[in-house]
């Protein structure tokens, strides 16, 4: 009596086992063809500064911002020596259609200041 308990024991946890084995265990599928993120096309430009007691200071500010935008991996800077504007001073009123040649989504434009204190 105790052998036929031990092996319907034995038998009963085997198909208890393979059912819930087989139920329990799914394949995990992930479909990484989608939701493609491609890099918007930015435009950075040098920064006007009015006072050139300090090297290239604006573009080296620019530089830094386009970098870091590029780094996030959401934009793709356009190549300065394809700017076919130059932009002078802050309040310079860009030519919107000469960026939309260069595929340009957005552009970056600023002036950097230079306080009493000697901080920019």
């Amino acid at each position: 009596m105790i052998m036929r308990e031990g092996f319907l024991f034995s038998t009963f946890s085997f198909i208890f086992y393979f059912i819930f084995l087989n139920t329990t265990i799914a394949q995990v599928k992930i479909d990484i063809t989608r939701g493609r993120v491609e890099p918007m096309p930015i435009a950075v430009v040098p920064f006007s500064f009015s006072d050139k007691s300090i090297d290239n200071i604006e573009k080296k500010i620019s530089s830094v911002i386009s970098n870091d935008l590029e780094r996030s991996g959401l934009f793709r800077p356009i190549k300065k020596e394809s700017f076919v504007q130059t932009l002078s001073s802050f309040n310079s009123i860009p030519r919107f259609p000469d960026w939309r040649v260069l595929n340009a989504q957005a552009l970056i434009q600023g002036e950097v200041n230079e306080l009493r204190n000697g901080q920019i």
